[in-house]
């Protein structure tokens, strides 16, 4: 993994980028690595890899939502439950619609 780090960082050098140790975290998608849990969140989404006998390769890699974003959601759905406690329930309905459709216009 840290032959992957070189190669890495000798590329962005080459396109003028680099990267920040403070920011940069060497992650295995499977295996545990350095005491870090396997996988990584990448842009409110999970990545993981999870041994399986069903697949050729043995693996299958999952692409779920991080735990901090589906709690950031549910943060905000009940945030408009209790702003609309008292309104018609077809209000109630309208801001939750556009509350679920919203991530799935910036994630298809």
């Amino acid at each position: 993994m840290l032959q992957a780090k070189t190669i890495i960082q000798e590329w962005l050098n080459q396109v003028g980028l680099e990267l920040k140790p403070e920011k940069t975290r060497i992650a295995h998608t499977q295996l545990e690595h350095e005491g870090n849990k396997p996988g990584f969140d990448f842009l409110g989404f999970t990545v993981r890899q999870w041994e399986v006998k069903s697949t050729r390769l043995g693996f299958k890699t999952l692409i779920k939502p991080s735990l901090k974003s589906i709690k950031t959601h549910y943060r905000k759905l009940a945030g408009i439950c209790d702003k609309y406690k008292t309104a018609p329930v077809g209000a109630l309905i309208a801001k939750l619609k556009q509350a679920k459709d919203g991530p799935t216009i910036t994630h298809p």
